[in-house]
């Protein structure tokens, strides 16, 4: 069930995701903010919606909360009854997949190719392995590193139209990009039943829209990381754009050295990237903010001009000035 708040013009609200701070404020026109909240793919989600006319903001918001099931439902390496946990037990067989999966799968491939495979959606043997050591606050072994490596790259897989083969003992892990997609396809339910002036935060992938009537646009806060894991601020207005931020403030492994793992990947070594380190990336949408923010924090500056001028030929009917902010902490 989702819960229903009333927040009027002149309140100031703050929400706190990761590494951002979104503040719905200044004096509105005509309508009010209107906040849900539910739990959806292992983190709280929230909508915010600026309205005159509620007659339909129920059936909306419940539209919008079964959207994001229904991705979920496909994506997730949690769930015995996922098109996902399907695909990967078919031992080598080729196998038909669903339309929406074929089109993260495809975006995700050009992804991989972009980053010449820092993205990679076959990291998932590494994944569940740094996933348990971090549970377990113990770094996996380097013999354990090195079996999970010998499953994992994008072009071990086959993806013919809409028939993929994946080989036994390769995992898939959409992990960096489905909640960023299911925020844009929430987004996109909310817009066809009207409201265009709204916001969609599933656990820190934000994606806000038209501004509110009277303000111009949605005052963002972003939290900086510099030396010594202090923090500084920023605000700006954003409109009709995503903001994810991804780092290892919270998921990390501290070694007997004091050397710190992030839970982000890179999928060349097998190695959760050294941190402290944050990256904050504004784009057009929050599927490919998401997917840029795990592909920039594992590259370098000079890989991430490289990154941009392949991803600007991959991708050329997207808005291709998305900004990063990178922070490296050490």
């Amino acid at each position: 069930m989702f819960s229903l708040s009333r927040l009027h013009a002149y309140w100031i609200q703050g929400v706190y995701t990761y590494g951002v701070l979104l503040f719905c404020c200044g004096l509105y026109g005509q309508g009010s903010m209107y906040s849900f909240q539910d739990y959806k793919m292992g983190t709280a989600f929230e909508i915010k919606i600026f309205t005159e006319d509620t007659s339909d903001i129920y059936a909306a918001v419940q539209a919008a909360w079964h959207r994001i099931d229904e991705v979920n439902d496909i994506f997730s390496d949690y769930s015995t009854t996922s098109e996902l946990y399907f695909l990967q037990h078919q031992h080598g067989m080729p196998t038909r997949v669903s339309p929406i999966f074929s089109e993260l799968l495809s975006t995700s491939l050009s992804y991989s190719r972009c980053s010449r495979g820092v993205f990679d959606v076959t990291v998932g043997s590494l994944s569940r392995l740094w996933r348990r050591a971090i549970k377990m606050n113990e770094l996996p072994s380097k013999s354990r590193i090195d079996t999970a490596l010998k499953y994992v790259g994008f072009d071990k897989i086959k993806f013919e139209g809409t028939t993929i083969t994946i080989p036994d003992g390769v995992l898939l892990d959409f992990g960096a990009i489905a909640k960023g997609f299911a925020v844009d396809e929430a987004v996109s339910v909310l817009r066809s039943k009207g409201f265009s002036a709204m916001m969609v935060d599933g656990g820190g992938d934000l994606y806000v829209g038209d501004a509110p009537t009277g303000s111009d646009g949605w005052k963002v806060l972003v939290t900086l990381q510099l030396k010594n894991r202090t923090w500084i601020d920023t605000t700006m207005d954003l409109t009709n754009k995503a903001i994810v931020t991804s780092g290892d403030r919270f998921k990390f492994i501290l070694d007997a050295k004091g050397r710190i793992f992030s839970h982000i990947i890179d999928p060349h070594t097998g190695y959760g990237i050294p941190g402290p380190h944050q990256t904050t990336v504004i784009a057009s949408t929050a599927m490919h903010a998401d997917a840029l923010a795990t592909s920039i924090s594992i590259l370098c500056p000079g890989k991430i001009r490289q990154f941009r001028r392949r991803w600007r030929k991959a991708f050329p009917l997207d808005d291709s000035n998305w900004t990063y902010f990178k922070s490296k902490l050490k």
